[in-house]
């Protein structure tokens, strides 16, 4: 591993945030850049960073800056970690690379072609999803827009706001956790939009086959709460979930397990101040006791992960005589 830094203390730093955030540990990497450092306080965008066949880490501290119009190298093993400093406008991330923000400022034009971003904290000012990325939000603020194309991206909310842009989204699942999710959530062809937690006073318009599936403890309809039969987590991990098929203007609250709460109105028609769900699109509501479990095995907190409290709740439910 090469450590450029003209001071010893700035690898004390990375390696204590890649403990504390998404960003690796550099002592995988065959190349750690850290700025401002040895290499400077900016990384210039005359050439793709990074190089074929080997691994880079590029640490950007307070100070340090990534130039407009940047972009890694394609298929070159690049992580980006924005610790505090700042990354230009129109950046490309290209196939191989990954980008960690902890604190700091990306600005606009963040474009993503098979790679992912993993957001824990600062600001990404304009993230767009061009083709089978992920985008994955801890923490912070962003606005995120999608490219119109067939290619799955996947979003997943687990803190933080988020504000999707006026854009279709085609083929892009979304799953929330945590967070808030503001502005326009446009689901179009085969997308999805799942949430068991979070707050999301984003207007939403569903069309094609679209889903929108709901895990909370309680549902209200026109104030009413829904007292009949709605399918449990179990249910849906075989397919089976309730449908709301009601399209009449009624308003749908949920209350989340974790306390937060949403609206939804149940419309057919397009309308720039309500939600509209097409005649094709699915609302799926599951009442749940928790998050959203990662598999059928996936017996006990915390939810989304397979762990050894999983085996503890099934050697007690095997024990009980109920395998």
């Amino acid at each position: 591993m090469n450590l450029h830094s003209n001071n010893p203390a700035l690898a004390a730093i990375v390696i204590a945030a890649s403990s504390a955030a998404a960003q690796s540990d550099p002592s995988n990497f065959d190349t750690v850049i850290t700025i401002p450092g040895f290499a400077g306080s900016t990384i210039s965008a005359s050439a793709p960073i990074g190089a074929a066949g080997s691994s880079l880490q590029l640490n950007i501290l307070p100070g340090g800056s990534i130039q407009p119009g940047a972009s890694t190298r394609a298929g070159a093993a690049v992580e980006v970690n924005v610790l505090g400093g700042s990354v230009g406008s129109n950046f490309t991330a290209n196939p191989g690379s990954t980008m960690n923000v902890v604190s700091g400022n990306v600005a606009n034009g963040l474009r993503l072609l098979n790679s992912s971003v993993h957001q824990t904290g600062g600001l990404v000012d304009g993230v767009e999803l061009v083709s089978a990325s992920t985008f994955r939000s801890s923490g912070g603020g962003s606005f995120v827009r999608t490219t119109n194309n067939a290619e799955r991206k996947n979003i997943f909310v687990e803190g933080g706001n988020v504000t999707f842009a006026s854009s279709l989204l085609n083929n892009v699942h979304i799953v929330m956790t945590s967070g808030r999710v503001l502005g326009v959530v446009d689901l179009r062809a085969v997308s999805s939009f799942t949430a068991s937690g979070g707050a999301f006073p984003a207007r939403f318009a569903v069309s094609g086959t679209s889903v929108v599936r709901l895990f909370a403890d309680r549902f209200f309809v026109n104030s009413v709460e829904i007292t009949d039969r709605i399918a449990t987590p179990e249910d849906a991990m075989v397919g089976l979930e309730t449908s709301i098929l009601r399209r009449d203007g009624s308003t749908l609250l949920c209350h989340f397990p974790d306390g937060n709460t949403s609206e939804l109105t149940l419309n057919d028609g397009f309308s720039q101040q309500v939600d509209q769900f097409g005649p094709g699109a699915i609302l799926s509501l599951v009442r749940s006791t928790g998050p959203l479990s990662c598999s059928p095995s996936d017996l006990s907190a915390p939810f989304g992960v397979l762990d050894v409290a999983d085996v503890v709740a099934f050697l007690q439910t095997f024990g009980a005589g109920c395998p």
